[in-house]
């Protein structure tokens, strides 16, 4: 009689401990928790997962105040327990800073994948970031599940309290779903301005977002201490072989077109602009020209001179 006394309260108190009832304490009810189909409820009466805590937290305590090698987390594992994943709080220098720590397994190791320091400190791949987000030996990717529409763009944004104006670096498709390019956004308060943009094909519009074939388009002013052109040169005038025209046909020219002989006019100017390069030769051309010319007009009046003295000798002047 002893042994079925003691077997129907071991029965009972199972099942109002694993039963789809409430659990028990000697005396009543735990109202927050539940067990049911094997998930544990604390807070819920419907568990999804093997535990489900609603409307609160789960602390996890080390107990430790001053040991600053104490962790204390969560790990995940599969059956091959010496390798796992892990997310762990861990103590600081001081009993009252703490951090956190991300573990990944490559099943030869564990691997500290990230870092969050006690000052809030981001570190990817470092355990010690140098700023709010450190990622050290590897690269940081920004995509869109978006290949055709190239208005989608995706990036970084800089802003402070205002969210409305920002300054942006952010990567946008071309025409093609593998063209990739860059814009650049600033802001001056009112409006968020187009600063600069790289396009696919490694050309670069400031304040423009058309290069026209050109590396770099600027739609404004540029100052520059220097600027350096490599093009070709005009020593070429020099040569034997260089037609010079004529003065007579330059001015021929000149009274025609209303400018010089190989120089764009003010009109082709104002509708194509000037190539550096390409001017700054036909300058140099045009100088070197005018030097020959004025070396030509001083062999003829040195040849002037001296006919003028020979006649002057010859009736009896001398000079």
């Amino acid at each position: 009689m002893k042994k079925l006394i003691i077997t129907a309260t071991i029965s009972i108190y199972s099942t109002l401990l694993f039963g789809q009832e409430k659990l028990m304490t000697e005396n009543r009810a735990i109202s927050d928790l539940i067990y049911r189909d094997g998930k544990l409820g604390i807070g819920t009466n419907s568990p999804t997962e093997k535990i489900r805590v609603q409307n609160g937290n789960i602390l996890l305590s080390s107990g430790q105040s001053t040991n600053s090698s104490i962790h204390t987390g969560v790990k995940f594992s599969t059956d091959n327990l010496p390798y796992y994943s892990s997310i762990l709080g861990y103590r600081g220098e001081g009993s009252n800073l703490i951090g956190m720590k991300f573990f990944t397994s490559d099943r030869v190791g564990n691997l500290e994948a990230m870092h969050i320091n006690y000052n809030g400190f981001i570190g990817i791949g470092r355990s010690n970031p140098l700023e709010k987000l450190h990622v050290y030996n590897g690269n940081l990717l920004i995509s869109s599940n978006n290949n055709t529409n190239n208005n989608v763009s995706h990036g970084i944004l800089f802003t402070t309290d205002n969210m409305n104006y920002q300054s942006s670096i952010s990567a946008f498709r071309g025409i093609a779903s593998t063209f990739i390019g860059l814009d650049f956004k600033t802001s001056n308060g009112a409006d968020n301005i187009n600063a600069m943009r790289i396009n696919p094909d490694g050309s670069i519009g400031i304040n423009t977002f058309v290069t026209s074939g050109y590396k770099l388009s600027v739609n404004g002013k540029i100052r520059a201490e220097e600027v350096k052109v490599y093009t070709g040169w005009a020593d070429y005038v020099f040569d034997e072989d260089y037609n010079l025209k004529s003065l007579s046909e330059v001015e021929a020219h000149i009274k025609e077109h209303k400018h010089l002989p190989d120089v764009p006019s003010a009109k082709e100017v104002e509708e194509n602009g000037v190539n550096v390069g390409e001017t700054e030769a036909m300058l140099l051309r045009k100088i070197e020209e005018l030097t020959l010319y004025t070396i030509e007009q001083e062999k003829r009046l040195d040849k002037q001179e001296k006919l003028i003295n020979e006649l002057l000798k010859k009736i009896g002047h001398d000079e």
